[in-house]
């Protein structure tokens, strides 16, 4: 019988590990920062904007590695003079010598956590409203449950964006809570201070008119991985928004990136399932709406309306990845079919709302401040013992 793709998988990375494990002499090189992205394509995530601080912070004094699948769609880090490589044999050299390592989600299996070595994971989200880790795995065969394990392995440091999460993921991934540090998300500075260029920019590659308001319809995946834009029906979603909020509207949709694309058109949509950068997205939208995304509490910090679209509620909570956070105690209005959503959206109380948002993130300790970025830049420095070029301190406020 021959084997399958999780049985080839565990034997590649169990040699690749022992084979590791004879190189222990090999020491890490201080300066080497490898960032591990994996399947995610572009330049995206909280490790998009640790990168840019670290080039910023110490410039050529660090180097720094992007590993990805997709180096294709990485011509941002390459115009910065970064190396940016799929995975090789040559790539599992450079990572022996890697002194920091770095990913938003799992660690490669064959990845041998070497003497020396610092590893940080930023994950993907600084709140969990759905289960993540050993709290909602499905049926497994013994592979997968090892693969598993290998993947999501103690990192030395876990960035985390909320109490909530560090309380949660130190129990889902069975971690002990002292690798958690409440630095927020460093893709999240992008909702403090001035962002009004970053914003402009974002809705001219978007094709968005300058006068029109925006809203971005986001859901998470299901365990099946099908798409959710057949469940929306953008043409009362924007009629709501309008006897609402009033002006014109920019529909913009974004699936998951688990979700394969597919040829896939909705007329008068936008869909932006391939840009790379989520929070771009989330600034310039006025109105998000999702279902069980961590990306609401991202875009809470915005301040602005966000509304939840869960036809499927009970689905989900029973036969999916249920939820970590009781859907209760989240702030945002929910609505299980097209008619609720329509009321939600036209009996919207701004001041109700922003007190609620208020509430909900000094109850689950938001640690997001708006430089996040430059304490793990700070950190990595430290590990590497690099002097960064600009001594001054940094100030940041919420605009």
């Amino acid at each position: 019988m021959p084997m399958n793709a999780q049985t080839k998988e565990l034997i590649k990375s169990f040699m690749l590990l022992i084979f590791q494990v004879f190189l222990f002499w090999l020491p890490p090189r201080k300066n080497r920062v490898m960032v591990y992205v994996h399947a995610r394509r572009g330049v995206t995530c909280n490790p998009k904007y640790i990168v840019r601080k670290l080039h910023e912070m110490y410039g050529s004094q660090l180097e720094i590695i992007w590993t990805t699948s997709y180096p294709e769609t990485c011509g941002e880090l390459q115009a910065m003079g970064l190396e940016v490589t799929a995975f090789s044999k040559k790539n599992v050299w450079k990572y022996l010598r890697t002194k920091v390592y770095i990913t938003n989600d799992a660690f490669p299996s064959w990845a041998l956590h070497r003497h020396g070595q610092v590893w940080i994971n930023t994950w993907h989200g600084g709140m969990n409203y759905k289960h993540i880790g050993y709290g909602y795995l499905p049926p497994m065969n013994v592979c997968e449950r090892a693969l598993f394990r290998l993947e999501n392995r103690k990192p030395d440091v876990f960035l985390s964006g909320s109490r909530f999460f560090t309380e949660d993921t130190s129990r889902s991934f069975c971690f002990p809570a002292k690798v958690f540090v409440p630095t927020g998300l460093p893709r999240n500075d992008l909702f403090f201070g001035k962002r009004e260029d970053t914003a402009s920019l974002v809705r001219m590659r978007l094709g968005i008119p300058i006068e029109d308001n925006v809203v971005l319809y986001a859901p998470t995946f299901r365990k099946e991985l099908t798409s959710r834009a057949d469940g929306m029906d953008f043409k009362r979603l924007t009629s709501a928004l309008q006897g609402r909020f009033g002006g014109s509207w920019s529909v913009l949709f974004r699936d998951h990136c688990f979700i394969e694309k597919g040829s896939r058109q909705i007329p008068n949509v936008t869909d932006v399932s391939d840009y790379p950068d989520m929070q771009e997205l989330l600034l310039v939208s006025d109105v998000l709406v999702s279902d069980y995304s961590s990306c609401m509490w991202d875009f809470c910090l915005t301040g602005n309306p966000c509304f939840v679209f869960a036809g499927d509620q009970e689905e989900y909570e029973q036969t999916d990845r249920g939820y970590a956070c009781p859907m209760e105690k989240w702030p945002y209005m929910a609505a299980y079919d097209m008619e609720q959503l329509e009321q939600n959206i036209r009996s919207f109380d701004a001041e109700g709302y922003s007190q609620k948002v208020t509430t909900h993130l000094q109850e689950m300790k938001s640690y997001d401040k708006g430089n996040a970025a430059w304490q793990v830049a700070e950190m990595i420095g430290a590990f590497c013992n690099t002097d960064r070029k600009d001594k001054s301190d940094i100030t940041i406020t919420k605009g």
